[in-house]
C-alpha cells in the first residue's frame, strides 16, 4: 500500500483578453515567469502557473494532466474556478455550453482514453449552490443538507459524461448584470465518480459564481440579493482559506454550504488545483487584486492525499472515524463555551433550542452518526454508547433506527426529554469497533 502523503495546492492564473470596450491594460504577465504584474498598484505575484491572453484551452489544461494522473492511480482530485464575475471562469471550465475544449471536457476525455479496468464503474453528479440551497441539476430537486445524495447519472464514455455537463449546464441559474448578460448565479460543483476493485474515487470539477460589487453591477431585486448570497459565500470560503494558510486549528468550514461541500479539496483528502480568473481592464483593477491576494493564500494550503485503498478496508474507515471524532471534539469545545452562558439543569426552556449551541451540538452528533452507520456495514460487531440531548430531532431518531436495525450493532441511548425540548447539553460517544484485523493495527 502507497503511504499518505502531502500536497499542496496549485495555482493557476489566467488572465482574460481586452474586451472590445478596455483600452487600458493593468495587469500582465512577466516575461518568462510565471509571475503577475500590477504596476498600478506595484505589486507582484508568484504563483504555479500563469496564462496571459494568447494561451489557449490546451495551454490552461496542462496543470491538470498531473490530477488526472492521479484520479486513475486511485486518488481524489478537485479543480475550482474563481474570479470576479466576467473574468472566464465558466468559459475556461468548459461548462459554457460553448467551450467543448475546457477543462472539464478534456479531462472526461483523457480519463476514458486510459486503459481502465473491466469492473470500473464511472458516474457523475451535479449540483448548485443558489442562495443557502443545493439544488440537485439532474433531478431538479432542492436538497436538505450538503451532504445530502445526489442524483447519479452511470457513463460509460467522455461523450456521455459531457453530455450530462451540458444538460446540468443548461439547468444553473443565470442572470444579467451590468457587467455580465449572462452571469452565473450559483456555485456549481461537478464530480466525476470511479469505483474500481473496492476503491471509490472523486474528481470535482468546482465553477464558483464570480464576486462582484453592487455599485459595478447595479443590480436590484432578486440580482441584488442573489449577489449578497454569492459574496457571503465567497467571504466564508475566504474565512476557510485564511485558517488553513495561517494553519489555525479551528478551520470554519461550517459557516457555509459552500465550504462544507469543499472540505475535502480545502485541506483535505483530494490533489487540488485552483484556477484564479483575471480581468486585465483598468476599471477592474480592484477586483483584480482581489482575486490575485486570493489565489496567494490559496498557495499556502496543504492537502494531505490518503493512500488508495479499498473502500471496506478497517486501516481505512479507523482513519476515517480518527478524523470524524478528532472534528467532534472540536464542535464539542465550541459547545461547552457557548453552553457556559445557558442555564443549567433540566429546567431549561424551549426556547434554548433554537441557539447556537443547539446547531453545533447536532452538527457535532451527524459527524459521528454518519461514519457509525457506514461501520456498522463493515465490521463484525460494533458497540455504541451515547448520552443523547436532542428529544425529537429527526435526524436522531432515523439514525437510532437505522443503526438497531442491523444485526452487528449493539446501541444503548439513553434519550433526555422534555415536552420536545432540549433539557442537556452533555455529549459523550463511546465507541467500540471490533475487527479481527482492525485489532492488528497500532
Amino acid at each position: 500500500m502507497m503511504a499518505d502523503r502531502k500536497s499542496r495546492v496549485q495555482v493557476a492564473v489566467r488572465i482574460r483578453p481586452l474586451g472590445s470596450h478596455e483600452s487600458h491594460e493593468s495587469v500582465a504577465k512577466a516575461p518568462a515567469y510565471p509571475v503577475v504584474l500590477v504596476p498600478a498598484k506595484k505589486k507582484q505575484f508568484t504563483y504555479d502557473f500563469v496564462f496571459d491572453d494568447t494561451a489557449s484551452d490546451h495551454d490552461v489544461y496542462a496543470p491538470v494532466q498531473p490530477l488526472v494522473q492521479s484520479f486513475l492511480q486511485g486518488y481524489n482530485a478537485t479543480v475550482f474556478a474563481y474570479g470576479q464575475t466576467g473574468a472566464g471562469k465558466t468559459h475556461s471550465m468548459g461548462s459554457d455550453g460553448v467551450n467543448v475544449r475546457g477543462i472539464i471536457p478534456l479531462a472526461l476525455a483523457a480519463v476514458f482514453k486510459a486503459p481502465l479496468p473491466a469492473a470500473t464503474a464511472c458516474y457523475v453528479t451535479f449540483c448548485e449552490i443558489y442562495g443557502d440551497d443545493v439544488r440537485d441539476l439532474f433531478s431538479r430537486q432542492t436538497l436538505d443538507r450538503a451532504t445530502d445524495q445526489l442524483s447519479a447519472v452511470a457513463v460509460a464514455s467522455a461523450a456521455e459524461a459531457t453530455r450530462c455537463l451540458l444538460k446540468g449546464s443548461g439547468q444553473r441559474t443565470t442572470g444579467g448584470t451590468k457587467m455580465n448578460a449572462s452571469s452565473s448565479r450559483s456555485h456549481a460543483i461537478f464530480t466525476l465518480h470511479w469505483s474500481s476493485d473496492g476503491r471509490q474515487t472523486k474528481f470535482h470539477f468546482v465553477d464558483l459564481a464570480g464576486s462582484e460589487r453592487q455599485k459595478r453591477t447595479l443590480a436590484e431585486g432578486l440580482r441584488f440579493k442573489e449577489g449578497v448570497n454569492i459574496n457571503k459565500g465567497l467571504l466564508a470560503l475566504g474565512n476557510v482559506l485564511n485558517a488553513l494558510s495561517e494553519k489555525k486549528a479551528h478551520v470554519p468550514y461550517r459557516e457555509s454550504k459552500l465550504t462544507r461541500m469543499l472540505q475535502e479539496a480545502l485541506g483535505g483528502n483530494s490533489q487540488t488545483l485552483m484556477l484564479a480568473c483575471v480581468s486585465p481592464g483598468k476599471r477592474d483593477l480592484t477586483e483584480s487584486v482581489n482575486s490575485l491576494e486570493y489565489a496567494q493564500r490559496t498557495r499556502k494550503i496543504c492537502n494531505v492525499l490518503l493512500s488508495p485503498a479499498p473502500a471496506d478496508d478497517p486501516r481505512e474507515l479507523r482513519r476515517h472515524l480518527e478524523r470524524v471524532l478528532i472534528e467532534n471534539r472540536a464542535l464539542q469545545d465550541q459547545l461547552a463555551l457557548l453552553t457556559a452562558q445557558q442555564p443549567s439543569g433540566l429546567g431549561l426552556s424551549v426556547a434554548w433550542a433554537a441557539t447556537p449551541a443547539r446547531t453545533l451540538f447536532i452538527a457535532a452528533a451527524e459527524l459521528v452518526w454518519n461514519v457509525l452507520l457506514q461501520a456498522a456495514t463493515r465490521l463484525e460487531r460494533v458497540t455504541i454508547c451515547a448520552c443523547v440531548a436532542v428529544s425529537r430531532h429527526p435526524r436522531a431518531r432515523q439514525v437510532r433506527q437505522e443503526l438497531q436495525r442491523h444485526p452487528t450493532v449493539r446501541v444503548w441511548l439513553l434519550w433526555v426529554a422534555n415536552a420536545g425540548a432540549v433539557v442537556g447539553c452533555t455529549v459523550l460517544f463511546c465507541v467500540d469497533l471490533v475487527c479481527p484485523s482492525l485489532l492488528s493495527i497500532t
